[in-house]
């Protein structure tokens, strides 16, 4: 008869005891048929609701336009309601059809959905703040499921890649997403819609569901989305869900359009953005659960807080036969997971467009030999590995920057040779300290000037409210600072045991803006350096207004005696505006090769870089590891020293030197000469050398316009020379000698 029939179900052993019991309920219904019976073939041209738990069993099924079965309700579970839809032959749903619910389960001998008919379980999934991904209360974040809700939900990633069946999480605001499983033993046929989306929301958005699709064959040019909910303005977007098809006997998936993006993919809103979910794909001739893994975030645009990202959940990631990273997309794994780069098949778009992420390194390994190939690995966990690195010309190496004090560094030992192929990089560019903040940024009451490390910022309206100068010459380490808009460049430090071959960049620029952020710093220990590439610390530059001052950057070569195996370019320019002088002031440069005990200091601004006032590379009684080999100043900089400054070499400059109140300590016990080049300027000079010449240029004039020094013993004598025997050159000690 009609109507709703509950039954117990048990099993027995063979001695008669009961094992388990369980109630089903199946609706018998032909009066939903408009045409047909549940026996032959039901036409439904009618909305019906389905109870929450219920099972309807039809022969064949055709929803027609205008027909429905639905249940929109939540249950006492915080989550949709749950039927299953039982049809031993077709199952059909036409034009203006629907299926709708929390969790709609579906079995048929083949399924047709047809264009403009849908199943749906949009936003039936958790409701707003419960879920396993979703974010803490008021927290104005979206929920998590297949990838970390906006704004870097406290909900984790949960589930699984290769038969997803959980309910989307709830946002701070909207609800997750439904579940949808087909199980089709012929052949599926989708051309109308599958939807599991979550919820939108004023606050965080839900993240999507899930759906999962066993079945012989599909085929089809429909749509299937498990996307997330799309949030207020300045909150967080609902994560995408997961999507599995498993084909039992093809290969060929139609031309089916798939999808688990972010909900603020779809906005243009200004939020944060969530991350992608998942899409799996196995043929039939491929072994349970390695398949094509698709990580799709659809060229998100919104912005992308620290820790948005396509976590994996105890994952062996490298089962997966490829994994497909595409529209900056984005996975990653943590200590839960185990991750073999030897056995990893990746497909990617390249840098910008493909991320990987190791947050923790526990389960990484790598081969001898890595090649990182059409994507941007992010070595947030990483800090030391065995074997050879190319970074390929679609390569790159960075981190996630945070947008926290204090930011996240690069820090890399290298037991092997490093190469970064032309068009690879390693980068940390705009990654140090943000706006407004950091040791060298603007002071109080400044006007859109830029931040200062290196050099000094560059100054907008010419009043003396720079930030300082810091850290170290000879081991920079520090964060760019940010300037009134500008962020600062980041932190990169390798040891590299071997080669280090750059032919593409290494780069630690600062950011644009209105008072642009200071360049970074580069810390390179390697056995030799090669290669026609670029290593910058640049500072970040801004039309008519304060560029940032360079960075800082230094090499030690540990096995080479010289630079000459790098014809590249090696800078910390200030950041140059290309309008005025707003322009930053040069950074540090110091280069140290395995046969000497102090290296080279450069300071060197581009041509046509014009600063403010007293804009300058500042060395000052903070500024540590100021002893170094010979110095060199040139094209646009100006060094000002108002402190000590040792320096065991030569002494050239063609830029600018301001003196100030400096002292500089010329010292030698080697049988090499010191040649102080071309005219030049001292407060107070200091010669203490006890073998061999200090050399002037011949016919140069020397002014020391405080005190003069010179110091040997019995032993040694001090000579001071002109560089070509017989040609004249000149102190002038007008100070106390």
């Amino acid at each position: 008869a009609d109507g709703a029939h509950t039954f117990k179900a048990y099993s027995q052993d063979l001695s008669g005891n009961v094992n388990s019991t369980e109630t089903r309920s199946i609706n018998v219904n032909t009066g939903m048929c408009s045409l047909g019976d549940i026996y032959t073939t039901c036409y439904v041209s009618e909305a019906w609701g389905v109870n929450n738990g219920m099972q309807l069993n039809f022969t064949n099924l055709v929803i027609q336009d205008g027909g429905s079965l639905y249940n929109t309700s939540t249950n006492i579970d915080n989550h949709g309601a749950s039927f299953t839809l039982n049809v031993t032959g077709n199952f059909t749903i036409e034009s203006g059809g629907n299926v709708t619910g929390g969790n709609v389960t579906i079995w048929a001998g083949n399924f047709s959905l047809e264009e403009n008919g849908t199943v749906s379980s949009e936003g039936l999934g958790y409701s707003a703040d419960n879920g396993p991904g979703a974010p803490l209360a008021g927290s104005q974040d979206g929920g998590s499921y297949g990838g970390i809700g906006g704004g870097a939900s406290d909900g984790p990633t949960y589930g699984s890649i290769t038969a997803p069946t959980d309910f989307g999480s709830g946002g701070d605001a909207g609800v997750g997403g439904g579940a949808v499983t087909l199980n089709v033993t012929g052949t599926t046929t989708v051309n109308g819609t599958i939807s599991v989306v979550g919820g939108d929301a004023h606050s965080g958005g839900g993240s999507g569901g899930s759906v999962y699709i066993t079945t012989g064959n599909i085929a089809g040019s429909g749509n299937i989305s498990a996307d997330g909910g799309i949030p207020g303005n300045y909150h967080g977007s609902g994560a995408g869900g997961r999507i599995a098809i498993i084909l039992m006997d093809s290969s060929d998936f139609g031309g089916l359009s798939m999808h688990a993006y972010s909900g603020s993919q779809i906005s243009t809103n200004y939020h944060n953005a969530a991350a992608a979910g998942t899409i799996y794909k196995e043929t039939s001739s491929q072994t349970a659960g390695t398949g094509t893994l698709i990580i799709d975030a659809g060229d998100e645009v919104n912005r992308i807080v620290d820790g948005t990202y396509t976590l994996m959940v105890n994952e062996t990631v490298h089962q997966f036969s490829n994994i497909t990273i595409i529209n900056k997309g984005h996975l990653a794994v943590d200590g839960n997971d185990t991750l073999n780069f030897t056995n990893l098949n990746i497909s990617g778009e390249g840098v910008g467009d493909s991320f990987i992420t190791i947050v923790n390194s526990t389960g990484v390994s790598f081969p001898s030999q890595f090649n990182i190939s059409g994507y941007t690995l992010n070595i947030d966990g990483l800090s030391s590995v065995v074997g050879n690195w190319t970074v390929k010309s679609d390569g790159s190496i960075t981190h996630h920057f945070t947008g926290t004090s204090p930011p996240r560094k690069i820090n890399l030992t290298i037991d092997g040779d490093l190469t970064i192929e032309a068009g690879g990089e390693i980068e940390a560019d705009a990654e140090g300290y943000v706006a407004n903040s950091g040791p060298g940024t603007p002071l109080s009451g400044s006007y859109e000037d830029g931040g200062s490390y290196g050099g000094l910022g560059g100054d907008n309206v010419c009043d003396g409210f720079v930030g300082p100068t810091y850290g170290s010459i000879t081991v920079p380490t520090d964060f760019g600072s940010g300037g009134d808009g500008g962020v600062g460049g980041g932190s990169i430090i390798l040891n590299v045991t071997g080669l280090t071959n750059v032919i593409g960049s290494i780069s630690v620029d600062g950011g644009s803006g209105k008072g642009a952020g200071s360049g970074g710093s580069v810390y390179l220990t390697t056995g030799n350096l090669t290669g026609d590439g670029t290593i910058s610390a640049n500072g970040g530059a801004y039309s008519y207004r304060g560029s940032g001052g360079g960075g800082r950057t230094a090499i030690h070569l540990t096995s080479a005696d010289d630079f000459t195996g790098f014809a590249g370019t090696i800078t910390a320019y200030g950041g140059d505006d290309n309008q005025g002088t707003e322009d930053g002031a040069a950074g540090t440069v110091y280069l140290k090769h395995a046969g000497e005990d102090y290296g080279e200091l450069i300071i060197d601004n581009a041509d046509g870089i014009y600063v403010c006032g007293d804009s300058n590379t500042l060395i000052h009684e903070n500024i540590t590891d100021t002893i170094v080999g010979n110095v060199t100043i040139r094209n646009s900089a100006i060094l000002e020293v108002n402190t000590s400054l040792t320096v065991y070499g030569d002494w050239n400059n063609t830029g600018t030197f301001n003196e100030n109140i400096s002292t500089i300590h010329f010292v030698g016990d080697s049988s090499d000469n010191i040649t102080i080049h071309n005219n030049e300027s001292f407060y107070n000079l200091n010669i203490t050398k006890k073998i061999g010449s200090v050399l002037f240029t011949a016919g140069s004039i020397v002014n020391v316009t405080n005190e003069f020094t010179v110091q040997g013993n019995s032993s040694d004598d001090v000579f001071l020379r002109s560089t070509v025997d017989g040609e004249e050159w000149l102190i002038d000690a007008s100070g106390t000698q």
